[in-house]
């Protein structure tokens, strides 16, 4: 099979670690928001590509971290409503979901450029 022939020995590192906790707590904060707008096409597609990112990011393979904080840093950037949603009253769900979408965005991008250098480094 071929999955049997992409499995590491090596444990993930603690940085792969935080990017794949960081990329689930992303996830459920897009995800939050169809409990306010119902489905939506656009969240759909967002939680669906985070979601196989996020177990991409799980077999370990030592190149998906990087993707993980490419996906979440051009979501982040590229999305329009965030402004928005981060100026709405702090009770509302929106601005708890953006919040939620900032911070862990961050920390994917800094944990999955971190995550990758060790990754290729060699091992004597």
């Amino acid at each position: 099979m071929v999955l049997d022939k992409v499995k590491t020995d090596r444990p993930s590192s603690p940085l792969t670690l935080v990017t794949l906790v960081a990329l689930v707590v992303n996830t459920l904060g897009y995800a939050a928001e169809f409990m306010w707008l119902g489905f939506d096409r656009e969240i759909s597609i967002i939680v669906g590509l985070l979601t196989s990112v996020t177990l991409l990011v799980a077999t370990r393979w030592r190149w998906t971290p990087i993707l993980g904080a490419l996906l979440a840093g051009g979501i982040l950037l590229g999305n329009p409503f965030l402004a928005i949603n981060l100026s709405l009253p702090i009770t509302s769900g929106f601005f708890l979901a953006a919040v939620t979408q900032v911070i862990s965005g961050l920390v994917v991008v800094v944990a999955g450029l971190g995550a990758t250098v060790p990754n290729y480094r060699k091992r004597y």
